[in-house]
């Protein structure tokens, strides 16, 4: 009941909530440098993301 209060009282998640999930965003350019970190180390390019699958840009 306490958590259900905070939400209706902050009109979203509590405050601590929020603030731990702005913590732990990754922005864009972070998200580049995991994924060519990633390539690196795996030796292999990235093949698809879910928008080639969802948007028809690349055939599986």
């Amino acid at each position: 009941m306490q958590l259900l209060r905070d939400v209706a009282h902050e009109r979203g998640p509590p405050l601590a909530v929020a603030k731990a999930d702005e913590l732990a965003r990754i922005s864009a350019t972070e998200k580049a440098a995991l994924r060519r970190k990633f390539e690196e180390r795996l030796g292999s390019d990235q093949q698809a993301t879910y928008d080639d699958l969802r948007w028809g840009k690349r055939e599986f």
